[in-house]
Parts: structure tokens; C-alpha cells; sequence
């Protein structure tokens, strides 16, 4: 369930409005409840960014911070499936994969543009798996005047998808998306007990024009 969304406008220094909107949030709360909280972030610099800000206050217990590209560090060791393949050996394959596509189907690129397209399909097929899009829904896509286009993507994924899956690798974004499904799951089924506090956060009025 969504408490609230909040937002701090554009310049303003994001780690110490987080740190300093969670301090107030949970001033009645005791200290051990800070320990409770998770803080997902979007860079491992962030992370090093709220800790310090967390530092300049003073001793205290830290939240736990995680990425957001690293869901599987919040379910217990061996709950998700890890990645078994890295983005550039990943690349590397469907190059291959690619100049083979392209020696059989010269009309479709040349083919000193097989690396190049690998890195596009291998963007494709990441943003696939992390929504959970199968080769039938874009199939479904009607796509008007970019039909001969379209087309010839399609030509590259229906070679690509069933490979993959023939593989029995997991990539990073399949990784992603799996612990990301395990963890809604756990959550619905045992919602996090969040830290509460009585004091509710100080409401935004209208900053005044210069």
C-alpha cells in the first residue's frame, strides 16, 4: 500500500531532504525504529550520499539502503535467481547470433552493423524482460507506416527469444524481474511492518516569487 508520494522541487540536495524528512517523520518513534526502515536508491553513490548525511547528524542507526537495480539484496539468500550471464557476454552471443541472421538475410543491414544491432537488441530484450513482455504482445502492435521495420526487429527476436530460453541463462534485467515478482508476492502476503510515528510531515505551501 502507498502512504504518500513526496517530492522535493529542482537544486534542492536530495540525500539530506530524504534523511532530514525521515529524522522528523519518526522523531517520536525510538531509535531502533530508523533500523526498520529501507531506503531504496537509485546509484551506489546515493547510497554513500544518505549515509554521510545520515553521519553529519551525528551517531545514530542507519536505515538499510539498496538499489533499485538490486531487489534480490532485499529477499534471503538463494530466493531469487541470480544473473548467469553479463551484459557484454550477452552481447558478444547475439552478435554472433546477428551475423548469422544477416548472412542468411543480406537485404536486412550489412554486416559490419552486426555489434551495433546486437547492443540495440540486447536493450530491446532487457526492457522486455523487465516488464514481462512476450514476442506475442508485440506482435499484436500495430504499427502503421513502420510496419517493414517493425518487421525486421521481429525477425531478430524470433531468433533471439527461443535461443535464450533454449540457454537456460539468466540475464540481469530476467534477474531483476523475478526478484522483483518474489518480493510483491512476499509483501502481499506479509506487508513490511513499517516504523510509524504520530508527527506527521511539516505541509508544503506556496514558495513566495522573487
Amino acid at each position: 500500500m502507498i502512504r504518500g508520494v513526496f517530492h522535493e522541487p529542482p537544486g534542492v540536495d536530495f540525500s539530506r531532504a530524504v534523511v532530514a524528512g525521515l529524522t522528523a517523520r519518526l522523531a517520536d518513534a525510538p531509535p531502533e525504529a530508523l533500523a526498520r526502515v529501507t531506503l531504496l536508491v537509485n546509484t551506489h553513490r546515493m547510497a554513500r550520499r544518505v549515509e554521510a548525511a545520515f553521519a553529519q547528524r551525528g551517531a545514530t542507526l542507519l536505515p538499510r539502503i539498496g538499489l533499485v537495480s538490486d531487489l534480490a539484496a532485499l529477499l534471503p539468500p538463494g530466493a531469487a535467481p541470480r544473473a548467469t550471464i553479463a551484459p557484454l557476454a550477452l552481447r558478444l552471443r547475439l552478435t554472433r547470433l546477428v551475423e548469422r541472421l544477416l548472412a542468411a538475410r543480406p537485404d536486412l543491414a550489412p554486416p559490419a552493423a552486426a555489434f551495433d544491432l546486437a547492443g540495440t537488441l540486447a536493450t530491446l530484450l532487457a526492457e522486455m524482460q523487465e516488464e514481462g513482455t512476450g514476442l506475442e504482445a508485440l506482435e499484436a502492435i500495430e504499427t502503421g507506416e513502420l510496419s517493414d521495420h517493425w518487421r525486421r526487429n521481429l525477425d531478430f527476436l524470433r531468433i533471439v527469444l527461443p535461443w535464450l530460453d533454449g540457454t537456460g541463462e539468466v540475464t540481469p534485467a530476467a534477474a531483476q524481474r523475478a526478484a522483483l515478482d518474489i518480493l510483491l508476492g512476499r509483501w502481499r502476503a506479509a506487508p513490511p511492518a513499517i516504523p510509524s510515528s504520530s508527527r506527521a510531515p511539516p505541509p508544503r505551501g506556496p514558495r513566495p516569487a522573487r
